[in-house]
Protein backbone atom coordinates (compact mmCIF):
# COMPACT_ATOMS: atom_id res chain seq x y z
CA UNK A 1 0.00 0.00 0.00
CA UNK A 2 2.74 2.45 0.96
CA UNK A 3 4.63 1.54 -2.51
CA UNK A 4 1.23 2.36 -4.37
CA UNK A 5 0.69 5.57 -2.22
CA UNK A 6 4.33 6.56 -2.97
CA UNK A 7 3.19 6.04 -6.90
CA UNK A 8 0.44 8.38 -6.43
CA UNK A 9 1.93 11.29 -5.05
CA UNK A 10 4.94 10.90 -7.77
CA UNK A 11 2.17 10.67 -10.35
CA UNK A 12 0.23 14.26 -8.94
CA UNK A 13 3.78 15.71 -8.36
CA UNK A 14 5.07 15.18 -12.08
CA UNK A 15 2.50 17.09 -13.42
CA UNK A 16 2.89 20.58 -12.62
CA UNK A 17 4.04 23.06 -9.70
CA UNK A 18 0.62 22.73 -8.97
CA UNK A 19 0.59 19.48 -8.41
CA UNK A 20 3.77 19.73 -5.90
CA UNK A 21 1.96 22.23 -4.16
CA UNK A 22 -1.28 20.01 -3.83
CA UNK A 23 0.90 17.31 -2.55
CA UNK A 24 2.83 19.55 -0.02
CA UNK A 25 -0.46 21.36 1.34
CA UNK A 26 -1.37 17.37 2.20
CA UNK A 27 1.43 17.37 4.50
CA UNK A 28 2.55 13.87 3.24
CA UNK A 29 6.51 14.58 2.46
CA UNK A 30 6.99 13.94 5.86
CA UNK A 31 5.59 10.26 5.54
CA UNK A 32 7.11 9.94 2.22
CA UNK A 33 10.51 10.88 3.41
CA UNK A 34 11.02 7.59 5.73
CA UNK A 35 10.31 5.63 3.36
CA UNK A 36 13.68 6.20 1.66
CA UNK A 37 15.11 3.47 4.25
CA UNK A 38 12.31 0.92 3.91
CA UNK A 39 13.22 -2.88 3.48
CA UNK A 40 11.46 -2.99 -0.06
CA UNK A 41 13.43 -1.32 -3.24
CA UNK A 42 10.17 -1.16 -4.73
CA UNK A 43 9.14 1.11 -2.01
CA UNK A 44 12.26 3.18 -2.21
CA UNK A 45 12.07 3.82 -6.09
CA UNK A 46 8.37 5.18 -5.90
CA UNK A 47 9.45 7.69 -2.84
CA UNK A 48 12.88 8.83 -4.66
CA UNK A 49 10.31 9.57 -7.60
CA UNK A 50 8.10 11.65 -5.73
CA UNK A 51 10.92 13.55 -3.67
CA UNK A 52 12.53 13.88 -7.03
CA UNK A 53 9.24 15.79 -8.61
CA UNK A 54 10.06 17.78 -5.44
CA UNK A 55 13.25 19.04 -6.33
CA UNK A 56 12.05 20.00 -9.82
CA UNK A 57 9.90 22.58 -8.22
CA UNK A 58 9.77 25.90 -6.83
CA UNK A 59 12.84 27.00 -4.24
CA UNK A 60 10.52 26.61 -1.59
CA UNK A 61 9.35 23.05 -2.35
CA UNK A 62 13.10 21.65 -2.86
CA UNK A 63 13.81 23.42 0.18
CA UNK A 64 11.15 21.36 1.79
CA UNK A 65 12.14 18.30 0.82
CA UNK A 66 15.72 19.28 2.59
CA UNK A 67 13.74 20.20 5.60
CA UNK A 68 12.53 16.97 5.99
CA UNK A 69 15.63 14.97 6.01
CA UNK A 70 15.66 13.97 2.48
CA UNK A 71 20.10 14.71 1.39
CA UNK A 72 21.21 12.19 4.61
CA UNK A 73 18.80 9.92 3.64
CA UNK A 74 20.19 10.16 -0.26
CA UNK A 75 23.91 9.79 1.33
CA UNK A 76 22.76 6.37 2.64
CA UNK A 77 21.29 5.38 -0.57
CA UNK A 78 24.07 6.18 -2.50
CA UNK A 79 26.79 4.65 -0.11
CA UNK A 80 24.92 1.70 1.34
CA UNK A 81 22.10 0.39 -1.27
CA UNK A 82 24.08 -1.75 -3.87
CA UNK A 83 21.22 -2.47 -6.33
CA UNK A 84 22.23 0.26 -8.90
CA UNK A 85 18.63 1.12 -9.85
CA UNK A 86 18.75 2.83 -6.01
CA UNK A 87 20.80 4.76 -7.25
CA UNK A 88 20.42 6.04 -10.24
CA UNK A 89 17.34 6.88 -9.03
CA UNK A 90 18.86 9.05 -6.09
CA UNK A 91 21.21 11.00 -9.20
CA UNK A 92 17.63 11.74 -11.58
Amino acid sequence: VKTDACWALSYISAASVEGIQRVLEAHVIGKVTPLLSAPSTATKTAALRTIGNFATGTDAQAQAIIDHGALAAFHTLLHNHPPCAVQKEVCW
